[in-house]
């Protein structure tokens, strides 16, 4: 399964949790306490765990080692966090879950009552795996857009909750382990916080062993089977860069492209995704369309079977793994359209107006449009919040961007690109 990287997710429901059969939690049962630098790991209880939402911090309880379970059993674990500074926030988070037996059914990165990103003001937006998936590396990968303030500071909590079945998977020990974390903050531009205080990942790599799972014998019968599965992609970094080509006029310039991901506007004719993309390869790992339905569309070079994608069409915005930078040079496929119409919720799109302020630029969505973002070469995030002019830092909207809007007006909205 290859690794895709790009800290931002749109929400999606939490799935319902069956367990087929009793699970018990064996362990150090080591209470969650702050130790120098931050600990992220895994919990195999995820009793205790919780964000009450009452203005007080969030809780973990005691950190659980290792699960008792039988093969066709279904049960839950949490990715926790653990001594972040008070005074410091979380933006968004990535990690790969490398290792894990049986198949992932389930996620929550975006429960309140559980999650310390997901608290009350946030607006989520990210890419993580799909789900179930039994071919291990799993990605998470989450922000926050919502620009709100972290109130309570949080110092603890979990960051993602999952369900594993492990139906099929033979007797033995297993462990969970965790690689590629990033964790970045509320400063601008965002830091990593893995970098300014240290992060101790605790999975079964650590020892003590972490996030161990014996199927049909007893924890602590033998170590933990790790059994790493190679990933053939490059991984980016956590935030997202771009650098967006303006042009006052229709004739569009070389789209610059950068290593990592790029979120980015395609302006040549319909054809095959394969053909559209001919100039990027071997540099192109994925692409990424989000539909209206808040779900993804996607495709993978060399692999049809997990891909969806197989045409694009003029001015069609599109999210872009690169392993390295690339120009990508387009021919117009046709007129720029006069305007777009966006789903309720998280809408991809390609701004086809002429080069304007931002109000004016979106004046024909204003009030029904929450916040619009843009990606910077500076791999931060510029936006425009039309109820917040304040805390706004998005003044020009370039012709032919991509940008993020997030559509409050039920039945979604039209956007009229004003000449």
């Amino acid at each position: 399964m290859r690794r895709i990287m790009l800290i931002f997710l749109v929400g999606t429901a939490l799935l319902a949790i069956m367990v087929v059969a009793p699970v018990v939690w064996q362990g150090s049962d080591k209470p969650a306490e702050a130790t120098p630098g931050l600990v992220l790991g895994f919990d195999m209880d995820p009793t205790g765990n919780s964000c009450p939402n009452d203005g007080t911090d969030c809780a973990l309880g005691p950190i659980d080692t290792c699960v008792e379970v039988s093969e066709g059993d279904v049960f839950q674990f949490d990715v926790f966090l653990d001594g972040l500074p008070v005074d410091d926030g979380i933006l968004g988070f990535s990690y790969n879950i490398d290792t894990f037996p049986g198949t992932l059914t389930a996620q929550a990165h975006e429960d309140s009552s559980v999650n310390l990103i997901a608290q009350p003001g946030s607006s989520l937006f990210g890419f993580s795996e799909g789900i179930p998936d039994s071919s291990p590396p799993w990605s998470a990968n989450v922000a926050d857009l919502a620009a709100a303030e972290f109130n309570p500071p949080f110092t603890k909590g979990v960051l993602g909750r999952y369900t594993l079945d492990v139906t099929g998977v033979p007797e033995g020990v297993y462990g969970l382990t965790l690689s590629e974390v990033k964790l970045v903050n509320y400063e601008s531009p965002p830091q990593g916080l893995c970098k300014l205080y240290s992060c101790e990942i605790w999975d079964a790599a650590f020892s003590p062993h972490y996030g161990v799972i014996a199927v049909d014998v007893a924890c602590g019968s033998a170590p933990p089977i790790i059994t790493p599965t190679p990933s053939p992609t490059l991984t980016p970094t956590v935030s997202p860069t771009l650098t967006p080509t303006a042009s006052p006029t229709v004739t569009p310039t070389p789209r610059d492209l950068v290593a990592g991901w790029n979120h980015t506007c395609y302006l040549g004719t319909d054809l095959p995704i394969s053909e559209a993309l001919a100039d990027l390869t071997p540099s192109v790992l994925a692409v990424y369309r989000l539909r209206p339905d808040q779900g993804y569309d996607k495709w993978f070079p060399g692999s049809p079977d997990a891909s969806n994608i197989t045409t694009v069409t003029p001015y069609e915005p599109l999210f872009i793994l690169m392993a390295n930078d690339a120009a990508w040079p387009q021919e117009p496929g046709a007129a720029p359209p006069t305007g777009l119409d966006l789903a309720q919720g998280w809408d991809s799109a390609c701004y086809c107006g002429q080069t304007k302020d931002v109000q004016s630029a979106t004046a024909s969505i204003a009030g029904q449009c929450e916040v619009l973002y843009l990606l910077t070469a500076g791999q931060g995030w510029k936006w425009f919040v039309p109820a917040k002019p304040e805390i706004s830092n998005l003044a020009e909207l370039q012709q032919f961007a991509a940008v993020l809007t997030l559509v409050t007006q039920p039945g979604g909205a039209h956007w009229v690109f004003d000449p």
